[in-house]
Parts: structure tokens; C-alpha cells; sequence
């Protein structure tokens, strides 16, 4: 996706002119940026970040409930790609303390209430220069597929700002015919599990992967399968952990590293475990982290952020995600990692892919269900008993499924992450 420098000029022109004569209300009220146009998009990025205006990232497609949940919280002053809320009265004002101010969703589809972090300039810049120097790159060239109201997105942009790189728009059913007589081995990528599974699903040898100079991975676990072939066609993928408040990735496997290798801090981020509730969640410290979320006073970060995520550290202290302690399965008192069930069955033979879930049960609190993905293959003749059996014999009994449900596709995000609502619909069946 292209345009022209004038075209460029023009527009960064109207949109500071149209926001000066706002005056006093787009401070204390905020701008919307819910563009679908990715160049209009970071045009209005860039003009309220110029400007210091609290800028307010917002998916244009977001569910009615999920709009009104924005609703509740943000009356802005000016709207891009969506009518805005003039019910502004009922809305607490953003203060002197929100100028400069940029608030990131995170969440949503999956709760409909929405929570926004806040990040300022020099939280996301210290962020792109931890990868600027990873890489040892003068300038950071990306190729940007994903949505620029997420951070996994934003970052590309902000990244190629800082190190003074280039940013190309894409989608990814374009990715596939790529001809824009871009030179890619000077490009990097980000990608999320989703994508690349889509992109094997076309091209299971990933040729319009394996001339990128880097390919991040993130927002979600990768399914190994597809991971171990990319890694195995030469792709050049980098398995990445980060979130939306830290600014993205913080923590980077070694390239061609295999999956379950652990992934390495930045230099200037440290990563600890808190063993509260004897469940090791990770905790971490970066320049990065953002200041808290709208409408909560803001985080005690002194001595870093405490996620959900459970993680264990190698003697070399590379951190292993296993999990999240908010999915832990609870079940006849006992508590189970989904993902180290979804490790075995990936391991069984036939299976492409598979999600490991709880579900109410009078008798248990929670039973095992496993939503698995047979191979294209074996699709039609697939059976769940071998499968069982072959669970019975490496797991305890406690961690096998009671139930199996035969799907097509994952319950998943373009994120990556869980689709509630979906999963919802499959478990009543």
C-alpha cells in the first residue's frame, strides 16, 4: 500500500489544523483513532503525538457491547472511523495528568469489557530501541499484516519511526503474492500463531516467509507442529513474549531455536517468578511497562508487573511460558495446566492441532475437555478412543479429558487468543 509524499503532506496539514481548532476539549476528552486505512491511521498517530492529545486506539470492529463499553469509558473530542460518543457528560474527563497520553486496548471480544493501557512516548520508544539493538540494525524495515490498534501492530510502526525505518502496509492474503519489488531480507515481519497457520494452510512450504531478514512470533502459543515446519523450511522465525503492557515483546528465543527452548530478556528487562498461591507467575521489569490501566488508579510497578502467565526459568534463565493461571483447570481439587495436556495429544499422531479447556461439572468443579483439530488427512475417519488410550498410559488420571469435541478450526482470536463466545457455542454441543 502506497502514497505519495504530497498526499502525505496534505493530510498530516488538515488533520493538525482540524484537531488545533478543538482547542481545550481534545485534551481533557481525548481522539479516537479507529481507522481502518492503515497510512490514515498512523497519520493521526503521529499528528496527536506531535501535538501531546491522549490518543485512544480503538478496533473498528468491535461488537455493539463492546462499543458501548468504550462508551462508558471515553467521550472524545474528535472520532476517526467511528461517529463519536456525544453523550459526553456522563463520562469522567481524562485529566492534565492523560496529556501525551496513549491509551491501548486490551481486551475485549473475549469479555466485551474493554480495559485500556496507558502508554506514553517514551515507554513505547524504549520498547523499539530494546529491539532496534537485538537486532543490530541501524534502521528496523517492517512489513506490518496486523492491526494498528493493537500493540503487536503499533509497534511495527513505532519501531520503524524510532530506528528511522520503513513501514509497508499488507494484508495478509496479499502476503502470499508478495511482488511489490520491496527487497525482503532487509524487512522484518510480526506475526501471530493465527497467521502463520494460515499462511501454511496455503503454503505449507512458507515461500513467501523464508526471504524476511526476521520474523517475530507472538501474542499467543504457537502450535508446534506448524512451528517445528516453518523452523524445518529454513523460515527465519524468532518466538517472542511480550504484551500490551510491556509494549510488545520483551523476551526473545535464540532464531531457529526449537520451540521449547526458552526465550532470553532483553538486556534491560528482568524477569522474575512470584510464587505466591504456589503458582509461579512471571513478573517483570522494563523501561517499557506501561503506567496503569483507564479508570484504575494507576499500578504499582516499583518493583515490576505481575502477569497471569505461569513460567519457569532455566538455569541460564531463560524464561518457558506454560500457561496462564486465570485458564488453570481446577478439578476434583486437583490443578491442571491445560497446556501440558495440549503438549501430549500434539504429540499423538494424526492431530493438527488441539485446545484444552474446562467445563462445569456437578461432580468434579471442572472437567477436562480437549477441542482437537485432526489432520486434513484422516479427518473423516479420526477416532477419539485411541487417543484416549493413548493419554491414559502418560498422564494421571485426573489431567485426562472426560470429553473430546471433533473441530475444523480452533475457537480463536485473530489474535490468537481464545474466543470465548465461540468456545461457549462448542461446549453446549
Amino acid at each position: 500500500m502506497g502514497v505519495s509524499p504530497e498526499n502525505i503532506q496534505a493530510t498530516l496539514k488538515d488533520l493538525y489544523e482540524e484537531l488545533s481548532h478543538l482547542e481545550a476539549s481534545v485534551y481533557d476528552r481525548g481522539v479516537l483513532i479507529a481507522e481502518r486505512d492503515p497510512i490514515q491511521f498512523t497519520l493521526c498517530f503521529l499528528v496527536c503525538l506531535e501535538k501531546k492529545i491522549p490518543v485512544i486506539l480503538g478496533n473498528p470492529y468491535w461488537s455493539v457491547s463492546e462499543w458501548r463499553s468504550f462508551d462508558k469509558q471515553f467521550a472524545p473530542a474528535m472520532s476517526y472511523g467511528r461517529s463519536h460518543n456525544e453523550n459526553c457528560t456522563q463520562v469522567e474527563r481524562l485529566t492534565v495528568r492523560d496529556k501525551g497520553v496513549v491509551f491501548i486496548p486490551t481486551g475485549g471480544t473475549t469479555s466485551a469489557q474493554l480495559k485500556f493501557a496507558k502508554h506514553r512516548w517514551a515507554s513505547l520508544k524504549s520498547q523499539a530501541e530494546m529491539v532496534q539493538c537485538y537486532l543490530k540494525y541501524e534502521s528496523i524495515n517492517a512489513v506490518c499484516c496486523l492491526p494498528l490498534f493493537h500493540v503487536s501492530g503499533l509497534m511495527q510502526v513505532v519501531r520503524s519511526i524510532v530506528s528511522g525505518g520503513q513501514i509497508c502496509f499488507v494484508l495478509l492474503e496479499d502476503l502470499l503474492k508478495f511482488d511489490s519489488g520491496v527487497r525482503l531480507n532487509t524487512f522484518c515481519i510480526s506475526l501471530v500463531p493465527t497467521q502463520l497457520q494460515r499462511i501454511y494452510d496455503a503454503d505449507p512450504a512458507f515461500g513467501c516467509l523464508k526471504n524476511f531478514k526476521r520474523i517475530f512470533l507472538g501474542g499467543a502459543p504457537a502450535n508446534v507442529f506448524i512451528l517445528k515446519k516453518a523452523l524445518a523450511e529454513g523460515v527465519p522465525i524468532t518466538v517472542c513474549y511480550g504484551m500490551t503492557e510491556t509494549a510488545g515483546m520483551v523476551v526473545v528465543q535464540e532464531e531457529f531455536d526449537p520451540p521449547d527452548a526458552g526465550g532470553k530478556p532483553f538486556p534491560d528487562v528482568i524477569i522474575t517468578l512470584n510464587q505466591e498461591d504456589a503458582i509461579p507467575k512471571v513478573n517483570i521489569q522494563s523501561p517499557s511497562l506501561f503506567e496503569g490501566y483507564h479508570g484504575s488508579p494507576n499500578s504499582d510497578l516499583e518493583n515490576g508487573f505481575l502477569t497471569n502467565d505461569i513460567g519457569s526459568l532455566t538455569a541460564s534463565g531463560l524464561l518457558k511460558i506454560e500457561g496462564r493461571a486465570d485458564q488453570l483447570i481446577v478439578s476434583g481439587g486437583e490443578k491442571i495446566a491445560p497446556s501440558e495436556v495440549e503438549t501430549l495429544i500434539r504429540r499423538f499422531e494424526s492431530v493438527s492441532d488441539v485446545l484444552v479447556v474446562g467445563e462445569f461439572s456437578e461432580e468434579w468443579g471442572q472437567s477436562v475437555v480437549a477441542l482437537v483439530v485432526p489432520m486434513q488427512s484422516v479427518a473423516s475417519s479420526f477416532k477419539t478412543d485411541s487417543l484416549h488410550g493413548f493419554l491414559k498410559k502418560h498422564l494421571a488420571k485426573y489431567k485426562v479429558p472426560k470429553r473430546y469435541i471433533l473441530v475444523s478450526k480452533l475457537p480463536l482470536l485473530e489474535s490468537g487468543k481464545i474466543d470465548k463466545h465461540s468456545l461457549a457455542l462448542l461446549l453446549k454441543h
